[in-house]
């Protein structure tokens, strides 16, 4: 989001695309709450009109941990590929 805003003060008018490759899996949150920080983050890109793709590498079959991919999709409009 950063790049993005200090791309966008030189190329007002460039449409950003961002790449995320991920099983949607959270680790370790940044500061607190992984979901909180999930939406907060997606909000931000939604905001900055940021074109999200999302590579989904979650294996094919039942997954037991749970998967944030649907969630960031659905706040920043993302394109999910499935590989």
């Amino acid at each position: 989001v950063e790049t993005t805003k200090m791309f966008r003060t030189k190329y007002r008018n460039a449409h950003v695309i961002a790449m995320l490759i991920t099983d949607g899996k959270a680790n370790t949150p940044l500061n607190g709450n992984i979901e909180d920080e999930i939406k907060y983050y997606s909000k931000l890109i939604a905001e900055e009109n940021i074109e999200l793709v999302i590579i989904d590498t979650r294996p094919h079959g039942i997954t037991p941990s749970i998967s944030y991919i649907n969630k960031i999709s659905s706040i920043t409009g993302a394109k999910v590929y499935r590989i």
